[in-house]
């Protein structure tokens, strides 16, 4: 099965008479038990209520998710994003809340990136062989601010 990764939101899921739960949008097509779509994912939140999402799929599955426009393929050649799709991807990541600054001193190498974007919110770990694992790390916390009806995350 074909792996890709994507930035995409996550989903906020109302609950009645509770409190709404954040949900990683990823699940709108693979469900939570993935052995029944043979399809499978990790995540890693990133900054801005996003996520860093590793998904390995049938084609079909990454035709579908690649048309929504919540997700956005982050296109890997031979490691690393290539230049002509580098201004729109910092674009985007700059309204998540990342600086151009430190996107412009990346090496755009897909483990310096990844580092980046889940700097203090999640570990990837790297296995020497060109994958990742995302293990949880110092996580920030969030809270559904009522009034604003989304998540916020949690002062210092």
């Amino acid at each position: 099965m074909p792996t890709a990764f994507y930035l995409c939101p996550y989903d906020t899921i109302p609950r009645a008479g509770q409190l709404p739960y954040r949900r990683c949008a990823m699940s709108r097509y693979v469900p939570t038990r993935p052995h029944l779509t043979g399809a499978f994912w990790d995540e890693a939140e990133t900054l801005g209520n996003a996520t860093l999402v590793k998904l390995s799929a049938s084609p079909a599955l990454h035709t579908t998710v690649r048309a929504d426009a919540d997700f956005l393929l982050l296109p890997f050649v031979a490691g690393q994003v290539p230049l002509a799709n580098r201004p729109a991807l910092i674009a985007y990541l700059v309204l998540l809340g990342y600086t151009a600054t430190a996107l412009n001193n990346t090496s755009w190498r897909r483990a310096a990136l990844f580092d980046l974007l889940t700097d203090q919110v999640h570990h990837v770990e790297h296995d020497g062989l060109g994958g990742i694992r995302l293990l949880p790390a110092r996580r920030p916390g969030s809270r559904h601010a009522t009034d604003l009806d989304r998540h916020l995350p949690d002062e210092d």
